[in-house]
């Protein structure tokens, strides 16, 4: 993090200008507020969420399976204390 801001900002309250301290994050929040009204995010997700196109091959040996193959897995063991 870059030190110039902080002792902008520090140097600000310490000379006491306030108001010009509120008007300058007035505008960044203005600024940053517009930022995202403005940014399609909607359209972002979708591509994010869109599966990929591949082959059927490929597919179909990509996908993941629920539950467990082995039925070791499937029975919980007991802990025995020795």
């Amino acid at each position: 993090m870059d030190v110039e801001p902080l002792a902008a900002v520090g140097a600000l309250i310490y000379w006491e200008q306030t108001a010009l301290l509120y008007a300058l994050s007035t505008l960044a929040m203005s600024i940053l507020l517009l930022v995202v009204a403005f940014s399609n995010i909607e359209e972002r997700d979708r591509e994010v969420n869109q599966p990929a196109e591949t082959d059927d091959a490929a597919s179909s040996e990509s996908k993941v399976t629920t539950g467990t193959s082995s039925p070791d897995l499937a029975k919980p063991r007991k802990i025995t204390s020795s």
